[in-house]
């Protein structure tokens, strides 16, 4: 899976990468106002397709999710030898089968993940709400 370690597409909110890419180097390829918020604490050198296969998460989850809530689609090698996109629907996401199932259902190809804003600096919550 190093081999497929690149960015292929950055569109809007969503970015589609390589399941052998860094953590780290997804959130470095997208547009500097967003961020790629799954944060295993290996995300240095962790690869997507490995957080996709155990659904991993980080010191974020409990602001944005875990991988489970990031991930838009994927394009999987099913057992049979099928190549299928999968995912990209609002209900019943058939992507999400393949999060945290560890390969055992079919070996992650191709993955679009959702960015998220980062926050800005220096604001809190309280001031926000402030009329």
């Amino acid at each position: 899976m190093t081999r497929l370690s690149r960015i292929y597409e950055v569109k809007g909110m969503e970015i589609t990468v390589g399941p052998g890419i860094a953590n780290a180097l997804v959130s470095r390829g997208c547009p500097s106002w967003l961020f790629y918020s799954p944060d295993p604490s290996s995300y240095v050198v962790s690869s997507i397709g490995g957080n996709i296969s155990h659904d991993s998460g980080g010191i974020h989850v409990l602001k944005y999710g875990t991988t489970s809530n990031n991930v838009v689609s994927l394009r999987v090698l099913l057992p049979d030898g099928t190549v299928e996109e999968v995912g990209g629907t609002p209900f019943l996401d058939p992507s999400q089968i393949f999060v945290g199932a560890e390969g055992t259902l079919g070996v992650v190809l191709r993955a679009t993940l959702k960015l998220t804003p980062k926050p800005q600096r220096g604001v809190r919550s309280w001031e926000c709400s402030k009329t």
